[in-house]
Formats: structure tokens, sequence, C-alpha cells
């Protein structure tokens, strides 16, 4: 079997900190002499730009059918190893899903295994397990996915779907993850197994969310891009739990507070915080706006506004206000975190360690009146889920999209669209009406998923001050 021989003590490439792209306070690269945007890289041990840095690793890769460890990641807890593998490793390569930042593809490893570090010493998975190879749409995507890895995995090791190393499709010469084979998204797993997932199964994978979450926001980033469809179910031997993926947009808080919001943005319009509706800046704050739609889907087995029209009219309805309706035998202390996460004024949401807390003691230490009224809630939920119909679930309204695009900015909105006043109407009422103007379409043109969504850009004259919080 082609193993790797390494050492702990001696390695290509090491990474000890966070410091791959870490900005440097020089602006001369050491390798081209160009000016410009200067980066702290391990590799060649210096500060360079970002072509210099990617030229390095491509020198590391050298003879592309020789299988070697490109870095060794000491993390706080563990040491991980990111290999390259030979395209040739892998057969059966099938697609199995695609988004705005690129495609997956499930493939099984021929020869070797993928290797880990574990007390002391190297332990491999056998030949022939299946991983997944995940291919971006630019080299910027890639780097940008690569860099959230290897910080991520010195802070807290496999937080989110385990990164093994890097492949090239020797067809378009594109860099390609090699991670761990996912069992599902929380979305199409939540509509197929709606009926059977207990109040005790949704705490649990909230509280996995949270801990996900916590360690992006405490290596002092933002996801920007958190939705179920980005959120997976993940196997290896064991169970390891649920893991938040799709890095494309994930940036620097400080970075994104020291720029003015871009007119387009991505996403997908119900997870994406009013604030950014109106393009004001992102903070860990918009990501807990998002916690909170997850919440409430994993409630009702659908994502949120998926039976109305997604444009203009919805966007700035959510900016004065409008949210899901209450799911039917929600436990108390679960709506008032979801509504408190979906808070239209910042400030008022918790952070991701304070989901974490909460969501722990939903799933493990229970007080009495928690247990009281998860109990009852579970009642509720074993009648109402033999009425629960996925495929009628799956139909949305055509305007919806599930991919997070890129985002055309919108300035005009008519001004007949004042802001509404919903204390006398719930998101059900607007729901139904809604769904009266467009039933015949959408029967006739169902759909889950739709390539392209325009999020519009709210006008300034509905804009509030909303005080920012970055706690993590």
């Amino acid at each position: 079997m082609d193993e790797p021989i390494v050492s702990k003590e001696k390695s290509p490439f090491t990474i000890t900190a966070q410091k791959l792209f870490e900005m440097s306070s020089k602006n001369l690269c050491n390798g081209c002499k160009v000016e410009g945007n200067i980066f702290l890289n391990l590799l060649e041990h210096g500060e360079f730009c970002r072509d210099c840095i990617e030229k390095g690793f491509e020198r590391e890769i050298g003879d592309e059918t020789e299988r070697k460890i490109l870095i060794i990641i000491y993390g706080k807890d563990n040491v991980y190893a990111i290999e390259w593998f030979p395209y040739g490793y892998f057969e059966n390569l099938l697609k199995i899903g695609e988004g705005g930042y690129g495609s997956v593809y499930k493939a099984k490893m021929l020869t070797g295994a993928t290797i880990f570090w574990n007390n002391d010493s190297w332990f491999m998975e056998f030949d022939g397990t299946e991983h997944a190879l995940k291919k971006f749409s630019s080299t910027q995507d890639f780097w940008n996915e690569f860099k959230v890895y290897t910080e991520c995995m010195y802070n807290n090791g496999y937080w989110s779907v385990p990164c093994h190393g890097v492949t090239r499709d020797p067809i378009d010469k594109q860099l390609m993850l090699v991670t761990t084979l996912a069992e599902d998204d929380i979305r199409s797993y939540t509509r197929r197994h709606f009926a059977e997932i207990t109040w005790y199964d949704r705490a649990k994978q909230l509280r996995e969310l949270a801990d996900n979450l916590f360690v992006i926001h405490s290596a002092g980033r933002v996801h920007k891009d958190l939705h179920s469809g980005n959120i997976l179910r993940v196997y290896r031997d064991k169970w390891l739990g649920t893991r938040i993926v799709d890095f494309g947009l994930s940036k620097y808080v400080k970075n994104e507070q020291e720029k003015d919001q871009a007119d387009d943005i991505r996403g997908v319009l119900p997870y994406i915080a009013p604030e950014i509706l109106r393009r004001e800046k992102y903070t860990f704050r918009s990501d807990i706006y998002s916690y909170g739609m997850i919440m409430w889907e994993l409630t009702s087995g659908r994502p949120p506004f998926s039976t109305i029209e997604n444009d203009t009219s919805l966007a700035i309805k959510i900016c004065n206000g409008l949210r899901p309706e209450i799911i039917e035998g929600t436990p108390e202390c679960y709506a008032d975190l979801m509504k408190r996460c979906w808070d239209n004024d910042q400030s008022k949401r918790p952070c991701a360690m304070h989901l974490f807390n909460v969501t722990f003691n939903w799933a493990e230490n229970r007080d009495d009146e928690m247990e009281k009224q998860f109990a009852e809630a579970e009642i509720i939920r074993k009648k109402d889920a033999i009425h629960y119909d996925s495929t009628k679930a799956a139909i949305m309204h055509p305007s919806v999209s599930l991919k997070s695009s890129i985002l055309p900015n919108t300035k005009d909105i008519n001004s007949s669209l004042a802001p509404i006043d919903f204390t006398e109407m719930t998101s059900n009422d607007y729901s139904l009406i809604n769904i009266k103007d467009h039933e015949n379409e959408i029967q006739n043109n169902p759909t889950e998923e739709r390539d392209e969504l325009e999020i519009p850009d709210v006008d300034e004259s509905i804009k509030s001050n909303n005080q920012e919080n970055d706690d993590i």
C-alpha cells in the first residue's frame, strides 16, 4: 500500500497558527518585488503576494502522480495532515451536488488511505473508502475555503466536514478538496425524515450547529451564507455530527467593518438578516439570524417563505419585521430563543456560545420545566407527524432559490411599497394571500431549486439604527 512517510518533528509545510494568507504590515512582495497586498507565507518562510504563495504551493505539489503530505497542522488538541492525492487514486466519480461556488462529487479511493494523527501515532482509513471531491467555480473560491479549513482545524480540529487533502482535475486543471463524504444536508434529511425526527433530535442538531458556529466566530470570521443546504450530516466510521460547510463567502469580521457593503450580495433570501438587505455591514449576529431561520425550518419541515414570492416586496417586509409563523406545539423555550435569533435589532440576538449553552441543556441537561415543555411538544409532534407530506413540502413558489447566487442590486423600489404593520397580520395570513395569487403557477411549475435569485437593495427610507454587537 502506498503510504506517505512523515514524522511529527519534520514535515514539508507546517501550520502552527492562523497564518495562511494573514495580512503582513509590509507592502512589497519578497518574490516578485511588486507592491500590493502582502501575506505571511509559512511555505516560503517570508512575506509574499497571493500569486507567489499559490506558485509556492504548486511547487510543493511537484510530481502530481506522487502522493505526499503537503501540510501538517499542529492544532490545539491534535495534529492533522493535508495530503496531495493523485487524481488516479479515485474512480467512479459521480456528481452529487452543485451550488453557487462549485460542484461536489462522490468518488472511491482505490489505493492508500486517508491519514490522521491521534494519541502520538498515525492511523488510517481503509482502502476503498468513499470520499467527497469538491471543485470550485474559481481559484479564489478554492483558496478561500482552504484557508478557512486550515484556520479552524488549528482552532478546534474537525469542527466541519473533515478535509483530508487536495487533488486536481486533469481536464480543466482545477484544484479540488478531498473531504469525508457526508450523508446528507439537513434540508433534505429533515424533509425526508420529518415524521420521525423528535424534539430531542432537533435540540442535538442545534447544539452541534451552535458549536460549529462558535468555532468559526472564534476564528474572527462570519460565514455569510448559512442555510440548511450548507449544513451536512457526517459519518466516517462513526457518527461525527452536524457540520457547517461552504465557506466561499466567509470573511474576517474586522475586514467587513473596514469597508462598505457591496451593492451585490450573495445568499438565499429568507436566511439573510435584514441589516444585510439594507446593505449594512456583516457581523457575527448576521449569522445568528440565519441560525434562527434554520431553527424554524427544523420545526416546519420546509424552508422559510418557500410558498410565496421571494422578491423586493418580501425583502421589505422582512426588514419591517415579517417572520415565519411559530409552528403550533413548539416548546416555549425553543420559540423564545428562535425569536431572539431573528430579532430585527441585531444587538438583541444571542451569541454563538449562548446558543451552545442553551441547546446543550435542551439536549443533555434539561431542568423540570424544560422537560415538561419538550414532553408536551413531543406528544403534539407525534400526533401531527402523520399529516406531514414530504412531497407537498418540496413544492415551492417558482421564484424561490435554494442555491446561493451572485445577487444583482435592485435599487429602484416602488414607492407604493410602504412599511406594513404586521401586528394584526401573521405570516400565515400573508402566505395565504400570496398562495391564492400564485396557486396555479406553483402547481404547474413545482420546483425545489432555482439557479438565480435577485435579492433587492432595500430603500434607505426603511433603514433602522441597529446597534452592532460582535460578541461571539
